[in-house]
């Protein structure tokens, strides 16, 4: 969630949605696990994972399975040795609790996977989305000027013009 700039909901101008520059490769999700961000709260961790507020909560309608995770819940998250034991700066793994060690590379129980099922549907899981906050709000960020073909399909999200770089500027409207 650290990924995302904390959106002010008295500003009904666009707001940059991003939070600087951030390695796609942490932006880890959960299969199994759904949730929301509410944008309009402030961040708990930094995006190295140091912790900035106790008291924040950004993560809202955290759900496994379908059903709402308490706090007293224990649950196992399967990830590589890199994530594990502390890649990438994520709070409650730094190599400490690792339950079980796989001998197995990702990339070589990825490929038996696939092999064993023969087709893999590709579609994205849902696992998570932006909570929808009292009044809409509308965020700001730059990706490529290719993404413009894909406008119709996601009506919340307008063209804003082009962005320095050869990149392009969008909207999205949240609530």
């Amino acid at each position: 969630a650290a990924f995302f700039n904390r959106l002010d909901p008295a500003n009904a101008a666009p707001q940059p949605l991003l939070a600087g520059h951030r390695p796609a490769y942490n932006f880890d999700v959960i299969a199994g696990v759904t949730y929301a961000i509410d944008l309009t709260r402030p961040p708990r961790y930094d995006g190295a994972g140091k912790l900035l507020d106790s008291t924040a909560w950004r993560i809202v309608d955290l759900r496994l399975d379908g059903q709402p995770l308490t706090d007293a819940q224990e649950v196992i998250v399967v990830t590589n040795n890199y994530r594990a034991a502390g890649g990438g700066g994520f709070p409650g793994l730094d190599g400490r609790s690792i339950v079980l060690e796989g001998p197995d590379s990702n990339r070589d129980a990825i490929v038996r996977y696939v092999e064993a099922l023969g087709t893999i549907d590709p579609r994205p899981l849902g696992t998570w989305r932006f909570h929808a906050p009292d009044r809409p709000l509308r965020a700001s960020f730059i990706s490529s000027p290719a993404a413009r073909k894909f406008l119709a399909d996601h009506p919340s999200i307008s063209d804003a013009g082009d962005a320095e770089g050869g990149m392009a500027r969008y909207e999205l409207t949240l609530g």
